[in-house]
């Protein structure tokens, strides 16, 4: 598997410290609540454990980056035949 999307040509691989910075930025509006440290990992669980997850981090359903839609309290998994969380 190549480690650069076919659409753009830039890799898919997202670091930790990134995705760090995309949530603050997502959540500097207030409009969104984080998930308990526990619900949080529980998800993560769930979702390492899934076979539609892509590159350690990306959801196959909806191409979501999975460490930030687990944080976010509102979120739910995407997956439309049974969501794991």
């Amino acid at each position: 598997m190549s480690n650069q999307c076919k659409g753009c040509r830039a890799s898919v691989r997202v670091s930790e410290e990134s995705i760090k910075k995309l949530l603050e930025d997502i959540l500097r509006d207030g409009s969104l609540t984080l998930a308990s440290e526990d619900d949080y990992i529980a998800r993560l669980s769930h979702c390492r454990d899934c076979p539609n997850l892509d590159y350690g981090t990306t959801c196959r359903f909806c191409g979501c980056l999975v460490p930030i839609r687990a944080r976010i309290s509102e979120k739910h998994c995407p997956d439309p035949g049974e969501a794991k969380w």
